[in-house]
């Protein structure tokens, strides 16, 4: 019972995953043919910002959807859909990044005079200030949100353990094979569902370290 069970989970997550991945490769964003493009064309990018905005909406979806079927995917197969998700987004960012950066050149070149480039510098200057603000404001709140998330799934994990305990002293204690078969498949889902949770608790210590580490260094 168990080994089908895990067969058909195996088989489950190989079409979420092969699904996931499709849907993913839709949505990536092609930086060396971009590149290619705009060295020919002097900075002129092929990819509209229309079309990255709506990949990027895709690929929200795509987000969600692998979390409403994750816990029905092996975790061989949720860490490579994991792993996928982050390089697209790395390549969605790298998009933005360009986009900005060209973006800046071109408003550069429309500078014709000193007063305005010196006005033009001043009000970078505030925005970037402000910018600095909102973006400090928002890890601070990103922080305080993981925190928040961490502790959650750390009460989860302690539940789930406890649950987990006593589980498998009703199984060692059974009478009944049939009851004790079936506990069993619920002390597998249950092991699943405690390797999940522990996987968030790591993302979340990341995250935590990744910001605090941010905050601590900023001007």
């Amino acid at each position: 019972m168990y080994q089908t069970k895990n067969k058909q989970l195996k088989d489950q997550s190989s079409i979420y995953r092969n699904e996931i991945k499709n849907k993913l490769e839709y949505v990536d964003y092609n930086e060396v043919g971009d590149a290619l493009v705009a060295f020919i064309t002097l900075g002129i990018i092929q990819t509209t910002v229309e079309e990255m905005r709506s990949k990027g909406r895709e690929l929200r979806d795509i987000g969600k959807y692998f979390s409403s079927v994750k816990h029905n995917m092996t975790k061989e197969d949720k860490a490579e859909i994991f792993g996928c998700l982050v390089r697209v987004r790395e390549h969605h960012d790298s998009f933005w990044a360009q986009y900005k950066k060209i973006s800046q050149q071109q408003y550069e070149k429309r500078k014709n005079d000193n007063q305005r480039a010196w006005k033009e510098k001043q009000l970078a200057w505030e925005e970037k200030k402000e910018k600095s603000r909102r973006i400090k404001q928002k890890i601070e709140q990103n922080l305080e949100k993981n925190r928040s998330g961490l502790r959650k799934a750390e009460d989860a994990l302690e539940r789930h353990k406890e649950r987990r305990r006593k589980l498998k002293d009703d199984i060692r204690n059974a009478y009944n094979d049939n009851w004790r078969s079936k506990a069993e498949g619920w002390l597998y889902e249950l092991d699943n569902k405690i390797s999940d949770i522990e996987a968030s608790i790591d993302r979340y210590h990341s995250w935590i370290d990744e910001d605090s580490s941010k905050l601590d260094n900023w001007n």
